[in-house]
């Protein structure tokens, strides 16, 4: 009698849980590195960054003298300083391998003490950005001795880290500077024992280490640092106890009352906003933030960006009533990434981000797309994009239309230089208008289209300027003196600029300059900080909106400008001059005898993470991934070690992502079990049989888009495994191996938008089709197609609804089977223990949160959220020899179809998610099981 086969291994690993998806990080530019040595850096420049070689020399060199005074401290090996030209070429390097917002400026990382960073910033910010991550360095080798084991397991809070880095750096503006005011003075400060994280973590940060400077001196600062080495689990309590034998309450009162007196001078000079006009608001109790005010040709519309749906947008809002009146984009979106907006998706600049056209039917924004931006012209009567120019130069941000409506200006970085450029709406085609060396940014053009009016840089400090549009090389300094000038607008007779400066208490307030007379008017007079003032003709004449900041968030207000406070009068224009030139404190010269190609790619130590399940049957799944990388992270040595029920496994592979194609060469190891039952004679025989698959392949992906890849493998597996079969009535296993030479191609596609806990909202999905060749008989031994799709959809800021469809057949001499159950999958039932080579499965999940924090005596839990779900499944066996039988459901009753439903937990704990299920099995009418199936296990959920 012939034996029929029950049940066959999978050609390549299968379960859903175990499949890449992620955006991905596509390398449009090409890096040709070399290196420059200097007493204490490495820098590792290309030709883009050449030209800035001896600038950024000078700035590393004048900070790590500062700093190893203000530390007594030396690092003890030269610091790799890697530099980018732009930001948009920073975002491609694979120092750190998954994707770099806009929103970061740069980074250090423990393992080699990198510096990562972009050039493209005015000279004293570029200045302070390096002193910045060079605190970082000096950080990991005080702190951690430069061991890159204590940098990931010490569990320092980042207000501590970033806090200490930016005081030491003194890079905050006075943008940073109103947070913590505006923060005193409302009594929101928190305690150093407080896990303060995100932006107001460096806020906060900077002013307590600026405290412990103030109150004991630079000696006092050292012993803070150094006895929060000694202090093996980061806790800042016992660093304070036994630097200032205080306790952390009196530490936190001494603090903000000192805090206090700091800013009571301001507190009695200056109000709210609304002291000086009313705002404007979404509607009552919805909280949220506001900038970049645009004025429609009327005067009677406000183009603003707003995040009343949790998302930026683009809103409209009414002059008269001050309240929202049309909505013009839609959050969540695959045409572009993210609307550029300053404060919310990019840093700071200057100047605004919108601007209405003169026939008042478009609002134009930038739009972060691929490589660059874009400029968007939004339809200002219906929503959505009328129109898309693509802007060539990098970080264009801040718009401007022409009177006639024919060309826009911006702000853009292109050959080392930030400068204005002119797009001609028409052709499509881009002017450099400026062209200088300065940093000009934030333009304006005058009423009668003659004059454009821009920030730009002198010095320290950025300065009005005009430019006369007939003559570009004719320009005069409009504004002088100290502090920053940014931001303007014309009053709408043309006869005045509205403009933001810090001049006065280094406190943002909006002022007017009058063309004619000089004369200087200031119309606010803030605790927190005032921006991007227009001017809008309303029934009682010319008012000014513009956005402040106030109890944590920027919103937008209205002011009358004739109840000012005149301030003196401006210097007269003059012709530009020469301009002031930011001089670091030591000059680093530029020598080729100093410069040399990189060689070799030697690999060191880059990354360690760790995973453990566990199944319904207790089933133990640990997991430990190490990374290796050379000094950019473009060639990568991954290794993946395995434990399942004791069965070993490692994965080891080489991946190459210097360029777009990225390529690889893997080979593995993969010795597991699948679960085995008797299904013809109905007897519950359920049993664990070994498999074990060895191999090597060669794989290449292309990124098609930030969204979508294309990706390929070939190779060779040599496989050992107990096949079950059936003789005699009786189940037996009869050994089997196969030599598999295999090619695959598939498709993955993820839109997938993250809260902190997971995904929220968005899709991916996985398409596979395999092919694997049987080597002995001929022909095919197994051919496959796989689908894996999620689906998550948003109910409110916390709550969404999650699905997942995996489905998958295979056919062939001997086709591979599809395993799963347990763990994420199908739950209430055996890990790996619903099997066939034609299976599917679907889950359903409502997600919600439950506690946002949890602090116990002993512990501190976060986002302990909670779900219900439904999953359905099956899966068939149809092999040459044997079908089975299958029928999925009868009369509404499943049959060979599996089902469970119940309810979940799931909570950070020590930096790891951790989640408890509770199934039932159900048919459909009645529920199997009379106590719940509970599964613990620690991993990300799909």
């Amino acid at each position: 009698m012939r034996g029929k086969i029950l049940a066959l291994s999978v050609l390549v690993a299968a379960a859903a849980h175990a499949q890449y998806f992620g955006k991905n990080k596509v390398r449009y530019d090409t890096f040709s590195w070399q290196e420059f040595a200097t007493p204490h850096f490495r820098i590792s420049f290309y030709d883009r960054v050449e030209p800035q070689l001896g600038k950024v020399a000078s700035f590393a060199e004048s900070a790590y003298d500062e700093l190893a005074r203000k530390l007594n401290f030396q690092i003890p090996e030269p610091i790799p300083l890697i530099a980018y030209a732009t930001h948009a070429e920073f975002e491609q390097t694979n120092v750190i391998i998954e994707g770099i917002p806009e929103g970061v400026g740069a980074f250090a990382v423990p393992a080699r003490n990198r510096m990562v960073l972009p050039v493209d910033l005015p000279d004293a910010e570029l200045q302070k950005l390096i002193q910045h991550e060079l605190v970082h360095i000096f950080q990991y080798e005080i702190l951690f001795q430069g061991k890159l084991g204590k940098a990931l397991t010490t569990n320092i809070p980042q207000w501590f880290m970033e806090g200490m880095a930016s005081y030491l750096a003194q890079d905050e503006d006075s943008r940073a500077k109103a947070v913590m005011r505006d923060a005193t003075l409302a009594d929101r400060v928190p305690s150093v024992a407080d896990n303060v994280t995100g932006y107001f973590a460096y806020r906060f940060g900077h002013m307590v280490f600026a405290f412990v400077e103030s109150e004991w001196g630079v000696e006092g600062l050292r012993d803070f640092i150094f006895e929060t080495r000694n202090t093996l689990t980061g806790a800042v309590d016992k660093a304070v106890k036994r630097a200032f034998d205080l306790d952390v309450e009196e530490f936190d009162a001494r603090f903000r009352a000192w805090l206090r007196k700091k800013y009571q001078p301001v507190a009695l000079e200056r109000g709210d906003p609304r002291e000086f006009g009313p705002a404007f608001r979404i509607e009552e109790g919805v909280r949220s933030a506001e900038a970049s005010p645009a004025v429609s040709p009327s005067g009677e519309l406000i183009a603003a960006f707003t995040t009343y749906k949790d998302d930026v947008d683009v809103a409209l809002f009414s002059v008269p009533k001050r309240k929202l009146y049309k909505n013009l984009t839609r959050g969540y979106t695959t045409r572009y990434e993210y609307l550029v907006a300053q404060l919310f998706t990019v840093g700071p600049n200057r100047g605004r981000d919108l601007a209405f056209s003169p026939d008042g039917d478009t609002v134009a924004v930038f739009a972060r797309s691929g490589r660059g931006r874009v400029l968007l012209l939004l339809d200002a009567l219906k929503g959505g994009v009328a129109k898309e120019y693509p802007i060539p130069q990098d970080q264009a941000m801040e718009p401007a239309f022409s009177p006639d409506g024919k060309t826009v200006a911006f702000h853009a970085f292109a050959n080392g230089q930030a400068d204005i450029f002119l797009l001609d709406l028409a052709s499509g085609t881009v002017q450099n208008l400026t062209n200088d060396p300065a940093y000009d940014a934030a333009p304006v053009f005058s009423p009668d289209g003659k004059f454009l009016v821009y920030s730009s840089q002198s010095g320290e400090h950025a300065k009005l300027f005009q430019l006369e549009l007939a003559n570009p090389q004719n320009r005069v300094q409009l504004t002088f003196g100290a502090g920053d000038d940014e931001g303007a607008s014309f009053s709408r007779d043309g006869k005045a600029l509205y403009f933001a400066s810090d001049r006065d208490q280094g406190v943002f307030d909006i002022y007017r300059l009058d063309l004619e007379t000089r004369k200087l008017t200031r119309l606010t007079k803030v605790i927190g900080a005032a921006l991007n003032p227009v001017a809008v003709v309303t029934k009682d004449g010319e008012r000014v909106v513009y956005q402040a900041y106030t109890k944590g968030r920027w919103q937008l207000y209205l002011t009358d400008p004739g109840q000012g406070e005149e301030v003196g009068r401006e210097e007269e224009a003059a012709p530009v001059q020469q301009r002031e030139v930011f001089v670091p404190a030591i000059t680093v010269p530029v020598t080729q005898d100093k410069i040399s190609p990189v060689k070799g790619h030697k690999l060191f130590a880059d990354n360690v993470q760790v995973a453990v399940q566990f199944s319904e049957d207790q089933t133990l799944i640990s997991q430990a991934f190490l990374s290796f990388a050379d000094h950019y992270g473009d060639r990568r040595l991954n290794v993946l070690l395995e434990s399942v029920s004791g069965y070993s496994n490692f994965q080891v592979a080489y991946v190459n992502l210097e360029k777009r194609w990225q390529w690889g060469v893997t080979v593995f190891d993969d010795r597991s079990y699948f679960v085995a039952a008797d299904t013809f004679t109905g007897r519950e025989v359920r049993l664990k049989r070994l498999y074990r698959e060895t191999g090597a392949a060669v794989f290449a992906q292309y990124p098609l888009s930030l969204y979508l890849r294309a990706e390929a493998a070939a190779g060779y597996i040599y496989r050992d495994i107990d096949y079950p079969v059936l003789f005699g009535g009786q189940l037996f296993f009869i050994p089997i191996t196969d030599h598999i030479p295999f090619v695959q191609a598939g498709l993955t596609g993820d839109t997938t938008g993250w809260n902190d806990y997971g995904p929220h909202w968005g899709r991916r999905w996985s398409l596979l089709l395999a092919q694997a060749f049987d080597a002995k008989n001929g022909g095919t031994l197994s051919r496959e197609l796989r689908l894996d799709a999620r689906q998550y959809l948003p109910l409110s800021r916390r709550n969404e609804l999650a699905f997942r469809l995996f489905a998958a057949v295979a056919d062939g001499n001997r086709p591979s089977i599809f395993y799963f159950g347990g763990v994420d999958t199908l739950r209430g039932f055996d890990y790996r223990s619903v099997l066939g080579n034609q299976a599917a499965y679907f889950n359903a999940e409502w997600r919600f949160p439950l506690i946002d924090h949890l602090v116990l005596p002993w512990l501190h839990l976060r986002d302990f959220r909670g779900r219900f779900f439904l999953d359905v499944g099956a899966a068939r066996v149809d092999v040459p020899g044997y079908t089975q039988p299958f029928r999925f459901m009868k009369d509404g009753q499943l049959q060979d179809g599996l089902s469970s439903y119940g309810f979940g937990f799931s909570v950070e704990l020590f930096g790891l998610p951790v989640h408890w299920d509770f199934a039932k099995r159900w048919d459909f009418k009645k529920t199997l099981d009379k106590g719940f199936n509970t599964s613990f296990w620690i991993g990300f959920r799909y």
